[in-house]
């Protein structure tokens, strides 16, 4: 009898053990989870500026006075001054605006980390208001560096509901942006095909006919975009002389690894084939140069993504002559224009999709778009900011406000399901059709 009661004792404390065991297991797993989709809170922005109560901020009127209250229930509330101008390119084009604003010093915003410029933006050509989010999302988990981040905000504007928009660090130089060093030589350039800007900018075209906007240095001097110029011509000689040499070796890579950094370059590539810009080949492409290479990023740009793309314009995207389907098809080997040169080179282009096929890599991709995954998540956290953008602020989720982005679907709802379900069908075509 006693016997049998030691052996029941065990089998109790064995249970109990198994028991706390498991529950153990599901609240890390769940813990897991809350960090994995993190949603940070709405914040309040509210800007107040005496030059825009009775007048329309144009693109020419540059930086106005202005003062700003930032508040989300987490962190400080901050009330400052600065100034405020329109900012973009094609976004200039919009009903709904986007903004720059600028502190007289450095502040850190909703625990973004310090700087005196913020960009406020609109989503304006984006029916979800997710494009951009969901893009920063997947490059800072694939660790490309330097990724802006971002806050949602509801703003207002001398009293007036402007709508949702996304608070973020712009692209520049700075201890907490992109952390080069001009003054020592590092540079931050962007591929530009065709616009010009004539605010304080410096283009150079290279050997291989691509062109750039230097960004930093500011103001670039002739010398300092001929000493730019010099370094990109190198990395597209040695490009160059490896592709024409490719032979399955593994020296290929450590040839290229000597002029440009072959992690982020990779990544790069993983980023731009899943999420599809309508931009590549033609604006928004960083690269920065630091510790003696070229590093591709940061990402910046992404509402005109996601079969967000008006068929007309871009056939290619669109695959109008072809299946008419969007989500098929190899982007950076169409459009792209140095990530295309890595890519025709076998080793490299082995590299990027032993990568994508990573169960690393695809479990960020496919958490975007299953079930309980990070759209569900944002609409979850923001959902009210979103229907108060449509609601409240008078913005129309069935307008097209751009004529080169997509014709939006009647409903918010099917608006999202279509982001969805193309994330999902493009990863799929992707597994299906990489190598071939």
């Amino acid at each position: 009898m006693n016997i049998l009661m030691q052996r029941l004792k065990k089998c109790i404390l064995v249970l109990a053990l198994l028991c706390i065991v498991v529950i153990v297991i599901f609240a890390i797993i769940y813990q897991e989870k809350i960090e994995k989709h993190k949603m940070p809170p709405v914040a309040q922005v509210h800007i107040t500026s005496d030059f825009m109560k009775d007048y329309e901020l144009q693109w020419g009127d540059g930086y106005v006075d202005a003062s700003i209250r930032i508040e989300d229930g987490e962190h400080d509330v901050i009330e400052d001054v600065g100034r405020i101008k329109l900012r973009g390119n094609s976004t200039l084009e919009a009903d709904k605006l986007s903004y720059a604003y600028k502190f007289d010093a450095n502040v850190d915003v909703l625990g973004m980390g310090e700087g005196k410029k913020w960009v406020l933006l609109a989503n304006a050509f984006d029916p979800t208001l997710m494009r951009n989010y969901i893009a920063l999302y997947f490059a800072d988990k694939l660790k490309l560096n330097y990724t802006s981040e971002c806050r949602y905000a509801d703003l207002w504007i001398n009293d007036s509901y402007q709508g949702n928009y996304l608070m973020t660090e712009p692209v520049q130089d700075g201890e907490n942006r992109v952390d080069i060093h001009p003054a020592a030589g590092d540079f931050l350039v962007e591929y530009e095909k065709y616009r010009d800007d004539e605010d304080d900018t410096s283009y150079i075209l290279t050997e291989n006919g691509y062109r750039y906007l230097i960004h930093d240095p500011k103001h670039a001097s002739e010398m300092q975009a001929e000493y730019v110029l010099d370094t990109m011509n190198q990395v597209e000689q040695v490009i160059n002389k490896v592709y024409n040499s490719s032979d399955g070796t593994d020296d290929v890579i450590d040839i290229l690894s000597e002029v440009i950094d072959i992690d982020s370059f990779v990544d790069y590539c993983i980023f731009n084939e899943f999420i599809k810009s309508a931009d590549m080949g033609f604006s928004s492409e960083y690269y920065y140069y630091k510790d003696g290479k070229i590093y591709a990023g940061p990402v910046w740009d992404y509402d005109l993504s996601a079969g967000n793309a008006n068929s007309s314009y871009y056939i290619h995207y669109s695959n109008l002559a072809t299946t008419g389907d969007s989500t098929q098809g190899l982007w950076i080997s169409d459009q792209g224009k140095l990530l295309k040169e890595l890519m025709d080179c076998k080793e490299f282009e082995d590299l990027v999709w032993k990568r994508y096929c990573d169960s690393d890599v695809q479990n960020i991709i496919t958490d975007i778009y299953e079930d309980d995954g990070l759209i569900d998540e944002m609409l979850k956290a923001y959902g009210e900011s979103y229907e108060s953008n449509y609601k409240d602020a008078g913005w129309e989720e069935a307008t097209q406000y751009f004529a080169y982005a997509g014709t939006p679907l009647p409903t918010f709802e099917e608006n999202v399901e279509y982001l969805r379900q193309w994330y999902k069908r493009r990863n799929e075509w992707l597994i299906e059709n990489i190598g071939r």
